[in-house]
């Protein structure tokens, strides 16, 4: 290692056994007569993760819940708010949808841990998606972008 990086060396004893579970929900209803949902998701992780950092073999347990996420989504074209009766008669067609995803950092977090199950920042995830359907085909594109605080 040069420069004082702190990189770590991996090798074949260098293991991460991680468990994660999450619980969510999640509600799809109309707004303005287009359909939106709101979803929430809390993870929980517990992690045994070895390894070398700077020449020092370690062994850490990590274990707590991580950070919060949250996302909101609406269709701006097509995708009208319907009633399952309606749903089953659909004919689809270009539709755009936006949406925001936020985490929160509300996940265990420990400064001096060199890992730990919550970043400690918040995030921010505005996404726009665009699908049209092509004969038995759809055609879709995507574009988003991460903007994370410090």
């Amino acid at each position: 290692m040069q420069n004082g990086s702190r990189l770590a060396r991996i090798s074949s004893a260098d293991l991460a056994k991680i468990n994660a579970y999450t619980i969510g929900y999640s509600h799809s209803f109309g707004i303005a007569g287009r359909m939106a949902s709101l979803a929430l998701l809390a993870p929980y992780a517990d992690a045994n993760p070895t390894g070398n950092v700077e020449g020092n073999r370690g062994l850490a347990y990590r274990a707590g819940l991580g950070d919060v996420r949250s996302r909101f989504v609406v269709i701006l074209l097509g995708g009208p708010a319907l009633t399952p009766e309606q749903f089953a008669r659909y004919s689809l067609g270009t539709s755009l949808g936006a949406s925001l995803s936020v985490v929160a950092p509300t996940g265990q977090y420990v400064p001096p841990r060199l890992i730990n199950v919550g970043a400690n920042r918040w995030a921010f995830h505005p996404h726009i998606g665009l699908s049209q359907p092509i004969g038995n085909w759809f055609v879709k594109t995507t574009a988003g972008v991460w903007v994370f605080t410090d």
